[in-house]
């Protein structure tokens, strides 16, 4: 399970929903949400965005951020990127990151 399914599992057991409570109230289809859990399929930011709207939470709040960090222009884009991508290709981007820091 990635870690936004896992984010968004955890909330939905503190609440006691089932998949089926949690797709009526955030209008994301059951069947997704199964994908999301079960098939390791990585939700997008406007579906996220639906389930906190059923969670009663903002993106911050969900992300749990201990500082806010405005998200607007790149900062926005490469966030909302971020989001769509696999754990191994955050992985390989963070290490090409990396090795241009330590050129400088």
């Amino acid at each position: 399970m990635n870690k936004f399914a896992e984010m968004i599992d955890r909330e939905r057991v503190s609440r006691g929903w089932t998949i089926y409570q949690l797709s009526k109230k955030s209008g994301v289809a059951q069947a997704t949400i199964h994908q999301w859990l079960y098939k390791g399929s990585v939700p997008t930011l406007p579906a996220i965005e639906q389930v906190c709207v059923a969670f009663g939470l903002s993106l911050v709040e969900f992300f749990g951020a201990g500082e806010f960090v405005e998200l607007v222009g790149n900062r926005k884009e490469l966030f909302t990127d971020w989001l769509l991508l696999a754990d191994d290709e955050r992985a390989a981007i963070r290490a090409h990151i990396k090795s241009y820091l330590s050129k400088r």
